[in-house]
């Protein structure tokens, strides 16, 4: 018998090893995982997982180093401009901290802050107006249990998502403030009705840590004239369109002149 605990790494044999796991929680037999690169919440028992070996971790590593690297030659910096001011709220610290470090190396303003899926409606409204935000990502880990595609019990985080984003939503309209909301498996329809300008997952499928600070990153770099683009969105996000989408919206750069 393998031996794991809480905060382990971990891999599930009935997915062949697809996706790096850390346990969060173990409770009565049920092991509770939350993805290290992928924003999905998962459980299983003991008996389906594998234990991680230094080369596997390695790997996962490596494929999450050159997405960022990617990232960030694509981008190309240019000093004449405002980028749009981001704030990011995630409910995972080492999520929310490997895109803000993101936002840094790329100069782009951004607001970072750590919150539980069930507090996000109680304070977004007051950090938008506080730090005079033009982008919002609400994000963490989400999952999608199959037993219904549009009814929302069927989903973990995404009744809190649709609740921040209601609340916004009566004061600041899609072309104000530009919203990115979801996270793995996440229900895309739903988010997009209540006011997101970009969201996940329209084939309910799984999303990595930067896909949304991608589509926040385009927003902020996109000039307010033009339209933000999902071609340029999905050319760094492994998932394409089945993972992120949403309405045409326009950027918030502004030049320098």
């Amino acid at each position: 018998m393998i031996s794991v605990k809480i905060g382990s790494y971990v891999l599930r044999k009935k997915y062949k090893g697809d996706i790096l796991f850390r346990i969060k929680n173990i409770i009565n037999e049920v092991y509770i995982l939350e993805g290290v690169y992928i924003r999905l919440e998962a459980t299983s028992y003991h008996s389906d997982l594998m234990t991680v070996s230094l080369n596997e971790r390695a790997f996962f590593d490596k494929l999450f180093q050159n997405k960022r690297h990617q990232i960030e030659t694509n981008y190309r910096k240019n000093q004449l401009h405002l980028t749009g001011k981001i704030l990011h709220i995630d409910s995972d610290l080492d999520y929310l901290y490997r895109c803000h470090t993101l936002y840094e190396k790329l100069g782009i303003f951004s607001i970072g802050v750590i919150l539980d899926k069930d507090l996000i409606e109680k304070e977004i409204v007051s950090l938008v107006k506080d730090y005079q935000i033009d982008i919002v990502v609400i994000t963490g880990h989400d999952s999608y249990n199959h037993k219904g595609l549009y009814n929302l019990d069927n989903y973990s985080s995404t009744p809190y998502y649709l609740k921040a984003l209601r609340v916004l939503r009566e004061i600041y309209s899609k072309d104000d403030l530009y919203i990115y909301a979801g996270a793995c498996g996440s229900n895309f329809e739903a988010l997009i009705a209540y006011g997101a300008n970009a969201a996940s997952s329209p084939k309910r499928v799984n999303i990595d840590a930067y896909d949304p600070a991608i589509c926040a990153i385009k927003a902020a770099t996109t000039p307010f004239d033009e339209i933000v683009s999902f071609d340029s969105i999905w050319e760094h996000s492994l998932t394409k369109d089945a993972g992120i989408s949403g309405l045409e919206s326009y950027g918030k750069m502004r030049i320098l002149r």
